[in-house]
């Protein structure tokens, strides 16, 4: 197998007839930062902290006792917390630094909830709500939404409608329209969230080859994505790269024709056509 990251990550969601480890997944995004590190050794300190739950729970098989003791091992024991003070740092998203540090940010907390509380005979799943990254848990046929950066706090619906006050689009929203943002997230949508996080986060820090290499990564996950396609040109510009940006930039608006900033980017594309002419 390649050991380029993005070759590996197209390599292990492009195989739908294997399991798809989420924590799996995440590691080979941190490879993108940090190529040497061993991602088997990072998946047995998953395991090993699952063993613990399953040790705990020898005597019991109720999901929510079971729940209860993942939440004691990770948050009081293990000592995962949210990174309130440095919430934009890029370690919080890359899973070796997050386990090493023992602070991330909502998607990369709930990754590692996710994963060891599988291992842990839990049925846990992603939910990409808007802004703030949750967990899915079915607890003896209830659903309880649970926060990862909130020490694994199980969360009513009133307390998600009000993190949706922030959003003028989403705001007041009815409980049928609450229930589609809480849907389970496939671990392709997890991961090109996360990858689409760090792109942000780079490119506003001005790392604008590190911004490429993660839009391209999530790209690589999932190619039909038109914001990471237009965001990908908009780099390519930055870049000076502008025969590339014009072909993204242009099969963005192939592909969201109507997409709000349609006429800022057709400008932009008359005004590479000019500065790519300027090469020949």
């Amino acid at each position: 197998m390649s050991n380029n990251p993005c070759d590996q990550l197209r390599k292990i969601v492009g195989q739908p007839e294997a399991p798809l480890s989420l924590a799996r997944g995440a590691l080979q995004i941190a490879r993108l930062e940090y190529p040497d590190l061993p991602v088997e050794a990072y998946l047995d300190q998953l395991q090993i902290l699952a063993e613990t739950v399953n040790r705990r729970c020898a005597k019991t098989s109720g999901a929510r006792a079971r729940l209860q003791q993942l939440n004691h091992v990770l948050f009081h024991e293990f000592g995962l917390a949210p990174n309130s003070d440095n919430y934009y740092d890029t370690d919080n998203s890359y899973l070796n630094r997050v386990l090493d540090e023992r602070t991330g940010i909502p998607i990369s907390l709930s990754v590692i909830y996710i994963e060891t509380g599988r291992l842990a005979g839990l049925d846990l799943e992603g939910v990409s709500f808007p802004g703030h990254f949750l967990v899915r848990a079915n607890l003896d046929g209830q659903t309880a939404i649970i926060d990862a950066f909130a020490h694994g706090s199980q969360l009513d619906d009133a307390t998600l409608a009000a993190e949706l006050k922030h959003n003028p689009a989403l705001r007041g929203l009815n409980a049928p329209g609450l229930a589609r943002l809480l849907a389970p997230a496939s671990i392709e949508e997890i991961l090109t969230r996360m990858l689409r996080n760090l792109g942000a986060i780079l490119l506003q820090a001005g790392a604008l080859e590190k911004a490429l290499t993660h839009t391209e990564a999530s790209l690589a996950i999932d190619p039909g994505q038109p914001l990471e396609i237009r965001n990908r040109g908009l780099i390519f510009e930055k870049l000076e790269c502008f025969n590339s940006a014009l072909n993204d930039l242009t099969a963005y608006l192939q592909t969201a024709p109507a997409a709000e900033d349609a006429p800022a980017m057709q400008q932009k594309i008359i005004e590479l056509q000019k500065k790519a002419a300027q090469l020949h």
